[in-house]
């Protein structure tokens, strides 16, 4: 286990931590957290894997979860977590006719991260602490904070595992410390009151975490301005030649897991899904994503744009088809968009 994992699995034993997550988050935010590292802990087997065996992995839906597939030639080796039963079966009941192989990923990129970004104890670098334990700890408090209460779109699931899925993207990304703590609060500002809280995250976290924040926010005003209109202007704000490659990668992190996300769930709740979003239109939808993945595609070519383009390709041509799956389940809670 890297470096990193390391020290996300000490933390998630640590009784400070433990405690101040039942406090903060209930009691089911330990069992959140130590879920979240494991699928941590997965990738980096799988990039362990794939590197020994000159091969590559990619994400695979599998009886309704998601795993890690390890690949050879174009053979499956194995999964992470692994299958129950013959893993070949497994993926030729669940490939659809006209997707491919998933392309050849950076298998080392997410160690990058640790060896590049992460100052040790006492070491002291520009903009970063020589405690970084604590930077990230605060972030994750105060993003629990700021969103508390919060859940994604029509779900019970704490709108906190979305910030640590995009955290964790970006860190597997090769991005620095600055941009992880940026993807942890980087819903804070048009979710959680504005300008001021831009103007707390600055004071406690430094002038870039508050500048990758801020350019990853549609808007900090209230109420919000009309749907179409955020959204061009947020695709304006990306294809600008200015825009630093840490807004970027944040942003892309942020794109690419409620792409994964909304994929996830048409193939469980089908057209009903759409109503979840303010212009309840699977178009609208496939418009804004499709025009995020060519952006990311041209300004942040890599594993990640390639993953949102395979993701929101899919996702077209099952509502092409009008897929539809398991049973509708009572959509609760809905969270800010």
């Amino acid at each position: 286990m890297g470096t990193w994992l390391v020290w996300l699995w000490r933390l998630a034993r640590t009784p400070k931590f433990i405690k101040w997550l039942a406090v903060e988050l209930g009691p089911g935010a330990l069992g959140m957290f130590r879920a979240w590292v494991t699928r941590l802990r997965n990738r980096e087997v799988a990039i362990d894997e794939a590197d020994q065996i000159d091969g590559h992995f990619s994400g695979v839906i599998i009886d309704g979860k998601r795993h890690l597939v390890v690949w050879k030639a174009g053979e499956p080796v194995s999964a992470y977590p692994p299958v129950a039963g013959d893993l070949r079966e497994k993926l030729r009941q669940h490939t659809r006719e006209g997707l491919k192989h998933p392309d050849d990923l950076p298998t080392r990129r997410a160690r990058r991260w640790v060896a590049h970004h992460v100052p040790r104890p006492g070491q002291g670098e520009s903009g970063v602490t020589s405690d970084p334990d604590r930077r990230l700890i605060e972030a994750i408090s105060d993003a629990s904070r700021y969103h508390a209460g919060q859940f994604r779109k029509g779900t019970e699931v704490p709108y906190l595992a979305h910030l640590l899925s995009v955290a964790a993207l970006v860190i597997e990304d090769g991005g620095s410390e600055n941009e992880a703590i940026a993807a942890l609060l980087h819903d804070a500002v048009e979710d959680a009151g504005g300008k001021p809280t831009l103007e707390e995250i600055r004071k406690h976290f430094g002038d870039e975490v508050a500048m990758i924040v801020e350019a990853c926010s549609d808007t900090n005003v209230t109420p919000k301005p009309p749907w179409k209109e955020r959204k061009e202007a947020y695709l304006a704000h990306l294809r600008a030649p200015d825009t630093p490659d840490s807004v970027l990668r944040v942003s892309l992190a942020d794109k690419l897991h409620n792409a994964r996300t909304i994929l996830s769930d048409y193939r469980t709740f089908g057209d009903d899904l759409w109503e979840r979003f303010n212009t309840r239109s699977a178009d609208d939808q496939l418009w804004y994503y499709g025009e995020l993945a060519q952006i990311f595609s041209a300004r942040m070519p890599g594993p990640l744009s390639s993953e949102l383009s395979r993701v929101i390709t899919e996702l077209a041509q099952l509502i092409a088809v009008g897929f539809v799956n398991a049973p509708q389940r009572e959509a609760v809670n809905p969270a800010p968009e």
